[in-house]
């Protein structure tokens, strides 16, 4: 089976522009200042169409009607996240709740819904709109005023036409990176609505929470934007591990809150934050249940062709410019055969394709932040997806750190045997001195082997397109201590293996993010910071990344890649803002 393509923009109605989007060709068109890639979209096959037209005319408009809700009957707890309109992941997290507290406590009720997809699919969304940027913010964060979108108000009424209906006594938000702002509003306007309901706040994106100054942190992630003392409508967060914590919760009816790990909440307005919960053991986790969002128009157009697997949660590297190891620092993996029965649930439910189509394969995407965190084990995962007969039978792929087992081209033929034929990846430079200091494998002879080993694969499959493994590169353009020397080896590799490269994922202009300026600044190195996007160091400057985004841009184009840059509009624009600044003190 070959999945669709191209989910930038996948639950939006787009312009009328040429078919053969790029992420870039958006990005200058609407000056996007916070441009964001959803891994899932390398797994989708080139359909030469535009994602968002494609989901419009191949699912029917989907109106939220209040017989439809009341069907879902009443329930203790909804939960929902905000997606973000540029990834796709957004339900996993939801998804592996639900089957935790549906598995282990009969009794607690709870449902995921989702408001916001509702109202995209009913809806057409301006891409080029104010709102549409500030729906979801990665540089604004909690500075955006949402207030003046009338759309968010719509949402709104599609939130308490369900809340009416099924009177739940929480409502959860999952946090995610891009989600914060909005859902803060709608958890606001909820509770101004709705008193009586408890308003909680989960999920990664709770790290991002908290202020230095407050005392409050809830990581060392925070980038200083969220004061969580102004939250009045928030009456619990779970930090960590959201399982047991709720279900305890939910079972103390509000009584001895200290004892509760994992919970942070208030005692005569002040907030209180618990011992942290140990994480959820996976050995003991049920296979993620979304059940919930089988007839959300979203889930039907994307997940039923790349259907969503999560082997593992956290990584267990420790890059300086991600955020995972900060949110989930332990990193852990379920038990192979829990993940192969996974794997046979779906192909079981697809028997009927593989009886009409004789090459249908079933696609699946693993939303892993890293599928060989642990080598072995997923040695051992393909070794038992081909003793099962499955390797045939499905394509999938996730993301794969650049590693050492690699390196031997039978480990590489062992994954394309168990069907692994996308691998995204994020070697992010080709410099060994930027690869050092990112905390990357640094080895590039290791790095040159495992390119050389996948061209053989390719070379070796010839015209048997699942036999080979396509690699989707994620770039870093301007990394701290990247010289133009640095730069010009990344020009090379690409020159070099671009035969191997199926696209490049992402090519992102460098973001700073709060705990990497802080190390910078402890190592003694020169940092002359005005934002996230703006600043200069003795290695690079401003200018400098501008131009070297433009260069390799041009490379991409001579080697006929298909590519995706984002971060660059919110660059040029903060620019322009700092010269303002210099021109206004002069």
């Amino acid at each position: 089976m070959k999945p669709n393509r191209d989910l930038l923009v996948s639950i939006t109605k787009g312009s009328d522009t040429k078919e053969e989007y790029s992420a870039y060709q958006i990005e200058k068109q609407k000056g996007n200042d916070d441009l964001k890639i959803d891994l899932t979209s390398t797994i989708m096959d080139k359909e030469n169409i535009h994602a968002a037209r494609n989901v419009k005319e191949n699912i029917s408009t989907h109106i939220v009607k209040s017989e439809v809700i009341k069907n879902i009957g009443e329930q203790d707890i909804l939960i929902t996240q905000v997606p973000n309109l540029n990834e796709a992941g957004f339900f996993a997290g939801m998804a592996n709740l639900i089957s935790y507290i549906r598995e282990n406590e009969k009794d607690i009720k709870i449902k995921g819904f989702d408001p916001c997809t509702d109202y995209f699919f009913s809806n057409d969304i301006d891409l080029k709109s104010n709102f549409f940027a500030d729906f979801n913010t990665y540089a604004k964060q909690g500075t955006v005023d949402l207030s003046k979108y009338e759309e968010l108000n719509e949402i709104i009424k599609i939130f308490e036409k369900y809340i009416k209906s099924i009177e739940p006594k929480f409502i959860g938000f999952g946090l995610i990176d891009g989600n914060i702002d909005a859902s803060l509003f709608f958890a606001e306007h909820l509770k101004s609505i709705f008193p009586n309901i408890k308003i909680i706040l989960g999920g990664c994106g709770v790290g991002l929470l908290g202020r230095n100054e407050d005392n409050l942190n809830l990581s060392v992630a925070s980038n200083q934007c969220y004061d969580i003392k102004k939250y009045w409508f928030i009456d619990y967060i779970i930090n960590g591990d959201g399982e047991k914590t709720l279900i305890e919760l939910f079972y103390s009816n509000f009584k001895n809150l200290e004892k509760i790990k994992g919970l942070i909440w208030k005692k005569n307005n002040l907030w209180q934050i618990n011992e942290k919960r140990d994480f959820t053991n996976l050995n003991d986790a049920p296979s993620p249940d979304y059940s919930d969002f089988f007839e959300n128009p979203y889930y039907k157009k994307f997940y039923d062709i790349a259907i969503p697997l999560t082997f593992s949660r956290g990584c267990n590297f420790r890059c300086t410019f991600c955020s995972v190891p900060t949110f989930v620092p332990i990193y852990r993996h379920r038990p192979i055969e829990k993940c192969l029965d996974e794997i046979g649930h779906w192909i079981d439910l697809h028997k009927e394709k593989f009886e009409e189509i004789e090459w249908y394969r079933v696609g699946m995407l693993a939303h892993d932040s890293i599928l060989n965190g642990n080598p072995k084990w997923l040695e051992e995962l393909c070794h038992g997806i081909i003793k099962r007969g499955y390797g045939d039978k499905i394509t999938w792929g996730g993301n794969l750190r650049l590693m050492k087992p690699m390196a031997d081209i039978d480990t590489l033929r062992l994954y394309s045997r168990a069907g692994i034929e996308y691998m995204v990846t994020g070697m992010e430079s080709a410099s060994e001195s930027v690869l050092k200091h990112m905390k990357k494998n640094k080895n590039m002879k290791i790095v040159r082997k495992i390119f050389e080993n996948i061209r053989q694969i390719n070379k070796e499959a010839g015209d048997k397109e699942n036999d080979k493994i396509r690699i989707q590169l994620q770039l870093i353009i301007g990394y701290l201590n990247e010289s133009e020397e640095d730069f010009q080896m990344t020009l090379d590799f690409i020159e070099e293996f671009h035969d191997v490269i199926y696209e490049i994922l992402t090519c992102s202009v460098f973001s700073i993010w709060y705990p990497l300026k802080a190390q910078w600044e402890s190592e003694g190195e020169y940092l002359k910071y005005y934002s996230s996007v703006v600043w200069d160091t003795k290695y690079c400057t401003t200018v400098q990344r501008m131009e070297r985004i433009d260069r390799i841009e041009k490379l991409f184009d001579k080697l006929g890649l298909e590519y995706n840059t984002y971060h660059r509009g919110l660059m040029l624009e903060e620019y322009e803002n700092y010269r303002s600044t210099l021109e206004d003190k002069d």
